[in-house]
């Protein structure tokens, strides 16, 4: 049947059509994986029992809660803690997050709980640092009389051609003390790098909205803040030039922990116009089923967790033989080693059936592993009497890493890359598919699709292929309408699409 035959409005004689191929609007999604009681206890060990009862308080899945412990341990030790994968490979205890999940389900509850301990840190800090700055005001007001002193002295001495007295001890009322700050949130890199540069420790990003981080990645010309945090998930040496600021700011370990929530549309968008740099790659992502609600009615205890915070916290660095402060590295094991060794060599096999993102997802995952180690390993520790220190990090660290990553998170990772494994005209063809049905549009016309400005659908070629997938479908018949001037084009829907 051609389309110069057919004159029917779209929804006359169905029988005239072709069944629409389902596939179309399949769930690209595979199921989440579920983490058993057993495992959890054998993952989070001392931390098992509380990570259940935030999740059944706040109706939230484990996985949030698991997820975000882990990285807010990671941020606590950032700077004062590294593991050493091999002689000249190292590895910094910095975590990113990505909890995806629908609007209600559960990911800022869970986050709430998680960081908690944290805030009360930052309150610690608040106090200390007011305390602080009121003293150093005193200082510098007197300071300043002083100044002014000893100005008009020297201003007196030059004149009169007599011997500059010396500037006053006092006059001087040292740097200003900086404030301590784990926890941001919405800040410009200029100001993340004064935080970085003024406390010498890691720094946590927190953003109830992740896709509002994402997209500001482009603020500046080119994108230019994306190797900035590129460069703090490695916590390596960065400086930020601005023209605003006569001196660059130079952090000798820029140390960026990343965590926050976003819905699968906006990542799928996201995915789709994000250039593959590795930035979302180096997410660990928990996309969990819904959890269901409960009523709840146990106090949730925050001492286990203030606990782990302060010890973790309290952890000091190592200096070098020329007096600098470094963070303090934490050999592998032989079993270790070994057991690490085979996580790398599982990642090859993965990694050559991965497609689009997952492949570089499972191309981090390895250094991803040695983290989260490190991290268990501490947490671990500041749950006992926290005496002595972590000095290695034994087999059973890096399988339970190597489980938690590899065999739960990575699927995860799947599940909500999973629309990006497709080929971009599937992916928009997709999208058509989805906005015909919401709209229950009987006819699609590209002026109307174009102006939604929908991602994949918000150019004439991109939409043109998805049309030419959705008629090989059989979803879409072409029409063409003599006119006096141009012939007008439009798609008829397949009736037969609103019963699928």
């Amino acid at each position: 049947m051609s389309s110069s035959d057919f004159q029917p409005t779209p929804f006359d004689h169905c029988g005239a059509w072709a069944d629409p191929d389902p596939m179309v609007l399949a769930d690209e999604r595979p199921p989440a994986p579920i983490i058993s009681p057993e495992d959890l206890q054998w993952l989070a060990g001392s931390f098992a029992t509380w990570v259940k009862e935030a999740a059944e308080a706040k109706s939230a899945p484990v996985e949030y809660v698991l997820l975000g412990v882990l990285v807010s341990a990671g941020v606590l030790i950032c700077n004062n803690r590294q593991v050493g994968v091999a002689p000249d490979w190292v590895e910094p205890p910095i975590l990113w997050g990505m909890l995806v999940g629908d609007p209600s389900s559960g990911k800022s509850p869970a986050l709430d709980a998680v960081l908690d301990p944290i805030e009360e840190l930052d309150r610690e800090h608040s106090k200390e640092y007011a305390e602080a700055f009121k003293v150093w005001k005193t200082k510098e007001e007197i300071a300043a009389i002083i100044r002014a002193e000893w100005n008009k002295s020297v201003k007196k001495s030059v004149q009169e051609g007599n011997q500059v007295p010396p500037k006053p001890n006092d006059a001087d009322a040292g740097s200003k003390p900086t404030q301590k700050r784990i926890i941001i949130t919405d800040s410009t890199i200029e100001k993340v790098a004064e935080i970085g540069a003024g406390t010498r420790r890691g720094i946590l990003a927190y953003w109830d909205e992740l896709s509002g981080w994402l997209c500001s990645m482009e603020r500046y010309n080119g994108g230019g803040d994306r190797p900035f945090w590129l460069h703090g998930f490695g916590g390596r040496r960065y400086s930020v030039d601005r023209k605003s600021q006569q001196d660059p700011i130079i952090v000798d370990r820029l140390a960026l922990s990343v965590l926050g929530g976003i819905q699968p549309e906006k990542l799928d968008a996201l995915l789709v116009k994000s250039a593959d740099d590795g930035l979302l790659a180096r997410f660990i992502v928990a996309f969990p089923s819904p959890a269901p609600l409960s009523r709840s009615n146990t106090k949730l205890d925050g001492i286990l967790t203030q606990s782990m915070a302060k010890h973790l916290f309290g952890l000091q660095p190592i200096q070098d033989e020329k007096g600098t402060e470094i963070p303090l590295t934490v050999p592998l094991s032989d079993p270790a080693k070994d057991a690490f060794f085979e996580f790398r060599v599982q990642c090859q096999t993965w990694g050559g059936d991965a497609e689009g993102p997952m492949k570089s997802h499972v191309g981090k995952m390895p250094g991803i592993v040695a983290r989260v180690a490190l991290i268990l390993a501490h947490m671990d520790w500041a749950a006992t009497d926290a005496v002595g220190a972590v000095s290695i990090i034994e087999a059973s660290h890096i399988k339970r890493a190597c489980f938690l990553v590899g065999d739960i998170f990575r699927h995860h990772a799947k599940r909500a890359y999973g629309v990006a494994a497709l080929a971009p005209e599937l992916q928009n063809a997709r999208r058509l598919a989805k906005l015909i049905k919401a709209k229950e549009l009987t006819v699609v016309e590209k002026r109307e699709v174009l102006r939604k400005r929908i991602a994949g659908l918000d150019r004439v070629e991109l939409l043109n292929k998805a049309i030419i997938v959705l008629e090989d479908a059989n979803w879409l018949l072409t029409q063409t309408t003599q006119t006096k001037g141009r012939n007008k084009t439009r798609y008829l829907v397949n009736p037969k699409v609103f019963n699928l």
